[in-house]
């Protein structure tokens, strides 16, 4: 089971840092969103096209123009399992190490809450700096 990659967290947080759009986000990872969120579950919804060799990025945007992108791998078998890097409009990175079962499924109606979303992410993430 992947617990999560420093070296695969480099990677992603080089490649989100040089993006400054979900629109630019989209042409280095495999997206999607999740869509009806309110008042519970959602469905998943591929934005791009997949290409393989390419990490997932879950992609959120917020009302007031703030947005998110969650750059991450399964723990199940996916290079660098266990390992999501998020990026937001204000150019803040965090890391988590830990089990990721399949696609990430974080949500919020804010970017604040996205956030506490992750940081209690049900199947247990921590929070990590990179060395």
């Amino acid at each position: 089971m992947g617990a999560g990659s420093y070296k695969c967290a480099r990677q992603w947080r080089k490649q989100l840092l040089a993006c400054h759009s979900l629109d630019e986000v989209k042409q280095h990872f495999n997206c999607f969103v999740i869509e009806g969120t309110s008042g519970g579950g959602g469905t998943r919804v591929e934005v791009t096209e997949t290409v393989a060799g390419r990490p997932h990025a879950l992609l959120q945007s917020f009302p007031d123009g703030r947005w998110i992108a969650c750059a991450h791998a399964d723990s199940h078998g996916e290079p660098g399992g266990g390992t999501i890097v998020s990026r937001d409009s204000s150019g803040e990175i965090h890391i988590f190490f830990g089990h990721v079962c399949g696609r990430l499924y974080a949500k919020g109606e804010t970017l604040e809450e996205l956030y506490t979303s992750l940081r209690g992410y049900e199947f247990g993430v921590k929070e990590v700096s990179l060395r």
